[in-house]
């Protein structure tokens, strides 16, 4: 089984690891931590001179975010080999495609509960980005979400 756990700085993504590391796993079990990084705003950008150096922070937060994500892990999960990746664009599309590219079994992701989405019952604790990757992933996708 392959698992790609979509993460973020939020606290969201906290609970995404914390339901992680509650799970007994077949020793074949494979896990992939990715972040994606959005596109600065075009007004934003256009406005910015130090536009590189904003972007070169960003990677190294998400960096750094994904390699104390992945100590978290290796902490309560010693037997994992864990990986990580992290990628530029639209979590949307970046996130199904890292799961399809990497034949994932299963996403993680947590909900920000910023959207209502009626035609699929899904309650508004789902946010628009978990939402739209449970509707379009090639795999399983579960939403963990704060209580």
């Amino acid at each position: 089984m392959k698992i790609l756990v979509a993460l973020d700085d939020s606290p969201y993504s906290e609970r995404v690891l914390e339901s992680l590391t509650r799970r007994k796993f077949a020793a074949s079990t494979q896990l992939k931590l990715l972040t994606v990084i959005e596109p600065l705003p075009e007004e934003v950008d256009h406005k910015i001179t130090q536009t590189h150096q904003i972007n070169e922070g960003r990677k190294n937060a998400a960096r750094k975010l994904l390699e104390k994500s992945r100590e978290a892990l290796a902490n309560k999960l010693p037997d994992r080999n864990v990986h990580f990746e992290i990628r530029e664009g639209d979590p949307r599309e970046q996130i199904i495609d890292c799961a399809s590219e990497w034949n994932a079994s299963l996403i993680l992701i947590g909900a920000h509960g910023h959207g209502l989405c009626p035609t699929h019952h899904l309650s508004d604790h789902v946010g628009s980005v978990s939402r739209d990757v449970a509707s379009n992933a090639n795999c399983s996708v579960e939403v963990v979400r704060v209580r």
